[in-house]
């Protein structure tokens, strides 16, 4: 572009930078959703329904009062997983209010936009969990599914 022409260098090797490092994070994340098995919508309700797993939000504790929590959930945001698999059965159940799962249980994570659910994804898959999807979806596709997110399903 003539505009990045009149950069000067140190600006324009900055930018390169930027730009790597960032090519290299989509990289990363892309690879992570790839590495594990995503679900659709319907699989997480029919898993909800039948109790065949469990729905592991990765999101804050603020966006889940800002914006709504799922049905039946267990909150553990993505920040904190690596530290909470290593919690004590019963630490665990102190800090986030659930039981904590077998490394061979079936999870599915998510959180709003799908993006921080394979992070977690990848990290527990990391902790030797055997059995990690991600709902690729999220929050904002189940919001738009429910008139009522945190009952109907």
């Amino acid at each position: 572009l003539a505009t990045e022409l009149l950069l000067p260098a140190e600006v324009k090797r900055s930018m390169r930078i930027y730009s790597g490092i960032h090519c290299f994070f989509v990289f990363l994340l892309q690879l992570a959703k790839a590495m594990a098995k995503t679900v659709s919508y319907d699989e997480v309700v029919k898993m909800l329904k039948t109790n065949s797993g469990l729905l592991l939000d990765v999101r804050t504790q603020d966006e889940v009062k800002t914006d709504g929590p799922y049905p039946k959930y267990l909150l553990v945001p993505h920040n904190e997983i690596a530290e909470a698999m290593q919690l004590t059965d019963a630490e665990f159940k102190s800090r986030y209010h659930g039981d904590k799962p077998n490394p061979d249980d079936p999870i599915v994570t998510a959180c709003k936009s799908g993006r921080r659910a394979g992070l977690a994804a990848e990290a527990l898959t990391k902790l030797n969990f055997t059995n990690v999807s991600v709902y690729s979806g999220s929050f904002n596709e189940w919001k738009a599914m429910q008139s009522d997110p945190s009952k109907a399903y």
